[in-house]
């Protein structure tokens, strides 16, 4: 899978697992409250239920002048208070506050009842029970429990339907990738005869030399094509690391684009000091050669390059035609052009800084409509 599609499938992913296990927390936590206001309320009667018979037991040992006997129900415990809110008779399970009719506190579910009138000293019943408390801890593991079954059905879904929904995108990607594959080795046969026949038509020194001379440039674009092609083809290949002389790599770069530059009547001007980085050589030579393809392309005739280079930085500065300040944010993404000005795929800028972020070198880029751009390379 590549980086493109594999980007598109975490993106989807994280959507749909997001949106769904959210969508999934918020039903849990709703059919939580649910059932346990459901089973709240179910314990509210139970306890009332108890609280009654209790004082119709009451009132009918009043009536018989008979000692009161506590109401048993499994999981409650009944206890009988005065108008002083001292136990009389029962158990309980924990501290009563008469300050409200119903509480739960510590586990211990509370009801209290005030009776109509005093009998035989007894004012108020209290159930207590630890069911309730049980009964919403058996509610939240089950709940638990199928929220994460469902939660890992979500996911196993979201797997297929993102390689589903995604299928289609891999397969043209990699339509496309084949093509500009199969594109950069047709262009590298090409360049190849045309280099090997140029110089075949030196060695017998008869020609024209404004034909030869016009044969190089021709093939010095297509090299240039088949190169940025190549890096966006194979920029996933793992190149070795190397210590390059960069002052001399851009001196051969310079050199390898004055016969582009004299044909727009360009004037280069250099100022290189001695710079050594640890970087694949390719590379190198893609991040030079495509900041003075751009110069180059964007600079009217008859105008000024200057290059500088120490220890710390790369500079290339041109007088061309500028870029707008609404566009310098826009300009390092793949296929996007600053303008129309003259042609070329917009991908010049993109793979320097790709090149750049790779190594943590810093790019910015200064530039002027109608006065000029000035593109700098931090390197330490």
């Amino acid at each position: 899978m590549d980086a493109i599609t594999k980007r598109s499938y975490r993106q989807f992913l994280a959507l749909y697992l997001v949106s769904s296990l959210t969508l999934l927390a918020f039903a849990g936590y709703y059919f939580y409250s649910f059932r346990v206001s459901m089973g709240t309320q179910n314990f509210y009667y139970k306890m009332t239920h108890i609280a009654d018979i209790q004082e119709l037991a009451i009132i009918e040992a009043a009536m018989h002048h008979r000692p009161v006997a506590l109401s048993q129900a499994p999981g409650f415990a009944v206890a009988l208070f005065d108008a002083h809110k001292k136990r009389v008779r029962g158990k309980l399970l924990g501290p009563v506050d008469f300050r409200k009719d119903f509480t739960t506190r510590n586990g211990v579910t509370t009801l209290i009842a005030p009776l109509g009138a005093s009998y035989e000293g007894i004012k108020y019943i209290v159930v207590q029970t630890r069911e309730l408390a049980r009964a919403k801890e058996a509610c939240r593991k089950e709940i638990v429990l199928w929220t994460m079954l469902i939660a890992v059905l979500i996911v196993i879904v979201a797997r297929y339907l993102s390689a589903m929904f995604l299928r289609p995108l891999k397969e043209r990607t990699k339509a496309i990738e084949r093509f500009v594959k199969d594109t950069t080795h047709e262009l590298n046969t090409p360049i190849a005869a045309l280099m090997m026949s140029l110089e075949r038509l030196r060695s017998k020194q008869r020609y024209d030399e404004r034909i030869v001379h016009n044969m190089q440039l021709s093939i010095q674009n297509l090299y240039e094509m088949y190169e940025s092609l190549a890096y966006i083809s194979f920029s996933h290949r793992k190149l070795p690391d190397e210590d390059v002389d960069f002052d001399e790599a851009v001196r051969k770069q310079v050199e390898f684009v004055r016969g582009l530059a004299a044909k727009k009547r360009l004037h280069i001007e250099t100022e290189l000091e001695k710079a050594q980085l640890r970087i694949a050589p390719v590379k190198a030579k893609m991040l030079i050669s495509n900041l003075l393809s751009n110069a180059i392309k964007y600079t009217p005739p008859g105008k000024r390059i200057r290059i500088t280079l120490d220890a710390k930085k790369l500079v290339v500065e041109d007088e061309g035609i500028g870029i707008e300040k609404s566009k310098l944010q826009e300009i390092f993404k793949r296929f996007v052009r600053a303008n129309s000005y003259a042609g070329g795929f917009g991908v010049g800028l993109s793979i320097v800084k790709s090149i750049c972020d790779e190594y943590g070198y810093s790019v910015h880029i200064d530039s002027q409509p109608h006065k000029g751009t000035k593109v700098t390379i931090q390197l330490s």
